[in-house]
């Protein structure tokens, strides 16, 4: 603008700056149809541009407009980094926060896993003991009936033998008898053995 505006127009026409002024004016929504005209039209330099003054003002307003909507861009940017940070700020202690959690998580599933394999280890030495268990219940029955046939067997056994030295006993009493009262002269007692 300070060249344009000094009177040095065409060289600045020249230079790459223009172009770039051109193309911001062609976007430019909220700018009148015939301001742009008339910025177009000094910037190609017809024969009916008008003069680098009303440019020149022309130029100044859109240069106020656009410093105006910078420094707005430039706050609400400004806000939107702080609204980030705090935002990123609570979701890096919210990570720290639910990391610490599945930490603890998982080793809790670590400890519950060591613990399942422990009692399915027990589990199955309870299976083996409870099937010797059963071997030796099944093997009880054979051999408490046996020795209850035996113990039988050997109660008659003993029962006779009890009958037999009762006889034994009976009989040699007798037979004392008999003989004491032969010896002393007295009148023998008949003896009976079996």
């Amino acid at each position: 603008m300070t060249a344009i505006s000094k009177g040095g127009g065409e060289g600045f026409l020249q230079i790459g700056i223009a172009q770039a002024l051109r193309k911001i004016v062609l976007v430019k929504e909220d700018m009148d149809d015939e301001e742009k005209q008339v910025i177009l039209a000094f910037l190609s330099q017809s024969a009916d541009a008008p003069g680098g003054h009303e440019v020149v003002g022309m130029l100044k307003q859109i240069h106020d407009e656009m410093s105006n909507s910078f420094t707005e861009a430039t706050s609400v940017e400004n806000a939107a980094i702080e609204q980030y940070e705090e935002l990123l700020a609570a979701k890096t202690k919210e990570i720290k926060a639910l990391t610490a959690d599945c930490e603890k998580k998982t080793e809790r599933v670590g400890e519950v896993a060591v613990k399942v394999v422990d009692m399915k280890n027990d589990l199955s030495d309870m299976l083996e003991g409870l099937a010797e268990d059963k071997n030796i219940l099944a093997n009880l029955d054979t051999v408490c009936a046996s020795k209850k046939k035996t113990h039988e067997t050997n109660k008659q056994i003993f029962a006779d033998e009890l009958t037999a030295l009762a006889d034994t006993s009976r009989c040699s009493m007798m037979m004392m008898l008999w003989n004491f009262s032969k010896k002393h002269c007295l009148v023998p007692v008949p003896v009976y053995c079996s």
